[in-house]
C-alpha cells in the first residue's frame, strides 16, 4: 500500500454499496488506499472541468460542462 498522505484536508461523502466495493477492488488491485483511487478520480474530474485533459487516442483537450 502506498500509506503516504498527499493532502490534510478530509472530505466525506455518502456512496452506496456498489460504488465502494468497486473502489475498494480498484484500491486492492492496484494496491492503494481507497483515498488514492478517489484522489485520483477527483484530480482527473477537475482536469477534464478546466480542459486541462487529452484525449489518448486523437491528442485533442477534452473539457466537460457543469
Amino acid at each position: 500500500m502506498n500509506g503516504e498522505c498527499k493532502g490534510r484536508l478530509p472530505v466525506t461523502a455518502k456512496i452506496d454499496e456498489e460504488t465502494r466495493e468497486a473502489l475498494d477492488r480498484d484500491a486492492d488491485r492496484m494496491g492503494e488506499f481507497r483515498a488514492d483511487v478517489i484522489r485520483r478520480a477527483l484530480t482527473t474530474y477537475l482536469a477534464l472541468r478546466r480542459g486541462e485533459f487529452s484525449c489518448p487516442s486523437c491528442g485533442e483537450p477534452i473539457q466537460i460542462e457543469p
